[in-house]
Order: C-alpha cells, then sequence, then structure tokens
C-alpha cells in the first residue's frame, strides 16, 4: 500500500490484544501452550523487527493502547478488569520504546489526537460497552469534539455513522478483523478469531 499510492507517512494503530492470554476463561488455558510473558516478547520482537523495516520506507506515528483485556495480568480470584492497571501492554509499549527510541510513539490508556485535521479516538473499548453513547459522554467530559473513534474489542468489522458535521459523517470504526463470518467458537457472540488490518484514508477537509 505505501508503494503504491506513494505514502510519505502512516499512523500505525495498535489497539491491544496482542496476545492470546491465559487468564480469560479455563478452556484458553488447555489451549495456550506459551505463557502471556513469553507471549509478549515474541511479539515485541516481531513488532520491534516489522517498525524497523517499515521506517525505511515510511515515516511512522506509532499509536499503541496501554490496556486490552487479554493482555491483563490477573491474580487468582480477580475479574476482568479489576486489575486494569496490571497490562502486559505496558511492557510491550516500554519494550517498543527502548529499542526503538527514534521512533515516533503515542501511548495511553485511550489517545484522543489529531489526524490530518480531524479529532480521532483510540482505545481498545474493553472498559466501555456502547461506544457510540462513550463518545457523546466523553466529548461532553472533555469539552471536545470527536470526529471518528477507534475500538477494536468486538472481533467483528463494523462502521457505525454517528451524524454528519460539514461535508463529513462522524464515524466509530471497530476494526480488527476483515471479514464478518461466524467463528465455530463463538458463534453465539457473533465474533470472529481471524485477525486483519484495516487500512483507512483520511483525505483532508473530507474526511
Amino acid at each position: 500500500v505505501i508503494e503504491e499510492k506513494s505514502l510519505k507517512s502512516v499512523y500505525l494503530l495498535e489497539l491491544g490484544d496482542i496476545i492470546e492470554g491465559a487468564t480469560l476463561r479455563t478452556s484458553q488455558l488447555m489451549a495456550v501452550k506459551s505463557g502471556m510473558v513469553n507471549q509478549v516478547i515474541a511479539v515485541a520482537n516481531a513488532y520491534a523487527h516489522m517498525l524497523s523495516e517499515l521506517s525505511k520506507l515510511v515515516h511512522i506515528t506509532f499509536i499503541s493502547v496501554d490496556s486490552s483485556n487479554h493482555t491483563q495480568l490477573r491474580n487468582l480470584g480477580t475479574q476482568q478488569n479489576q486489575l486494569v492497571e496490571e497490562d502486559l501492554m505496558l511492557v510491550f509499549n516500554g519494550f517498543i520504546r527502548r529499542v526503538l527510541p527514534q521512533l515516533e510513539m503515542i501511548t495511553g490508556e485511550d489517545i484522543l489526537i489529531d489526524i490530518n485535521g480531524f479529532s480521532t479516538f483510540i482505545a481498545h473499548g474493553h472498559l466501555v460497552k456502547s461506544k457510540e453513547k462513550y463518545l457523546e459522554t466523553l466529548q461532553a467530559d472533555r469539552n471536545v469534539l470527536i470526529d471518528y473513534g477507534f475500538f477494536a474489542h468486538y472481533h467483528h468489522q463494523r462502521t457505525i455513522d454517528l451524524h454528519s458535521a460539514g461535508d463529513y459523517d462522524k464515524k466509530v470504526f471497530y476494526v480488527p478483523s476483515l471479514q464478518t463470518k461466524h467463528s465455530g467458537y463463538e458463534k453465539d457472540k457473533n465474533l470472529s478469531s481471524k485477525a486483519g488490518v484495516g487500512y483507512y484514508v483520511f483525505e483532508e477537509t473530507i474526511g
């Protein structure tokens, strides 16, 4: 895509759940062959190599969330999201910063950033239920206007129009899968285990 479009810069979003994890449900413990720390180390090394190679072709702004449910370290007896701060995404992001000090990198539990003149909100999404209502509340609480929201927690791809503003539609994007077929394992929850990469173009003044 970089070569086809002759891109000079890209915003690369990592929205969390970089590993399978091992503290979500008992059935996953039987399938996971490597512990969470080993998984994160393997993924971080792969990311560092990818970012290093990619930066030779284009300027990268790497945006990575600090919190997601698969990366939470949960002590015995705790429930999901009770220890939100104990998250291996912090280790992942710290590793990337250490090995690639020249990389332009932005992190946080949630991130609000200007992309091509559009106010863009980025989060994993596991801490909120209704993404559309959440963005409305967020705008009021922080006294900001948000044009686009990116969330990844729900595994199916979806785009929701919020309302029009000028010449463009404000939207919420569910990003992480490029197909909407149900997997047999999680068919009843309208989820899919097949990962993907979403490519979005923000045209100045158009959106």
